[in-house]
């Protein structure tokens, strides 16, 4: 099962970051910001497993999205799971097209903390695929762990 990779938790930075984004999102006071962290990264993980992102994936996965739109989801998937400084993130072996575009689109998300770039990918995808939200709701825990167990045959298989 994918586990946040930074830590385990917040730092207290993102943590307030955090706790001031959700109570703008909700209008309100967030009780247990615990309880709607794992609510969020619940929702990232149906979210990345909906558009086929999975801890094994280092390209961009086939889908009917637009590229922009795929290159956006996969800097914000990494920054949401990888702990990555400037200097770790490899340069394109090639001068590929795709491969530049997937360098940059990870450049251009490292600013960010992870929680929010689930934020802004779980976002995103509702915003370029209206279907999703119907989807999510049909979304079982047993698919998601099923998922994620077929994205680590994957890796295996490799």
């Amino acid at each position: 099962m994918m586990e946040e990779k930074r830590g385990g938790g917040m730092s207290a930075e993102e943590r307030e970051k955090f706790l001031r984004i959700a109570k703008e999102w909700h209008g309100g006071g967030v009780e247990k910001p615990e309880i709607y962290h794992q609510k969020l990264v619940d929702n990232f993980k149906r979210a990345a497993a909906y558009v086929g992102f999975n801890e094994s994936t280092t390209s961009l996965p086939p889908s009917n999205y637009p590229q922009d739109a795929m290159l956006m989801l996969y800097g914000l998937y990494k920054q949401a799971t990888e702990e990555t400084e400037f200097d770790d993130i490899p340069l394109p072996k090639s001068s590929d097209e795709l491969e530049q575009k997937l360098y940059w689109s990870r450049i251009g998300m490292l600013c960010m903390p992870p929680t929010l770039a689930m934020m802004n990918f779980v976002a995103t995808v509702k915003i370029v695929d209206p279907a999703y939200r119907a989807s999510a709701s049909n979304f079982s825990r047993e698919s998601l762990e099923q998922s994620e167990l077929n994205g680590d045959v994957e890796k295996q298989q490799q």
